[in-house]
C-alpha cells in the first residue's frame, strides 16, 4: 500500500543580508501569511496517512445485517494512486438483489 503527502510552503523571506538587521515583517506581510497558510489549510489540506488497519476489520456487522470493506487504487490524471475503500452489505443466500 502506497500514500502520498503533500507539503505546503510559503515565498516568504525574511532579509537576510550580510550586515544588515533581519527586518521584522509588516503587519501587511503578516496578515498576507496569515491569510495563505488559512487557505492552505482549508482549500488543500495536509494529507493524512495512517496504516489500513485503522479501518478496522474488512468484515462486520451493524444492524444485524453483514458488510464488508473493499481496498482497492485509482490512478488519477496526474499519475498519481488514490487509496479507496467501499463498505458495502454482503448478499446473504436466499436474498434477492439489494
Amino acid at each position: 500500500t502506497s500514500s502520498t503527502s503533500s507539503t505546503t510552503t510559503t515565498n516568504a523571506k525574511p532579509n537576510t543580508k550580510p550586515g544588515k538587521k533581519k527586518n521584522k515583517l509588516s503587519y501587511v506581510q503578516m496578515a498576507k501569511l496569515g491569510y495563505q497558510e488559512l487557505v492552505h489549510a482549508i482549500i488543500r489540506p495536509p494529507r493524512s496517512n495512517y496504516p489500513l488497519e485503522a479501518l478496522g476489520a474488512e468484515q462486520f456487522q451493524f444492524g444485524g445485517k453483514q458488510f464488508e470493506r473493499k481496498d482497492f487504487g485509482v490512478v488519477n490524471e496526474r499519475g498519481l494512486l488514490i487509496e479507496c475503500s467501499m463498505w458495502q452489505r454482503v448478499q446473504q443466500e436466499g436474498e434477492g438483489e439489494l
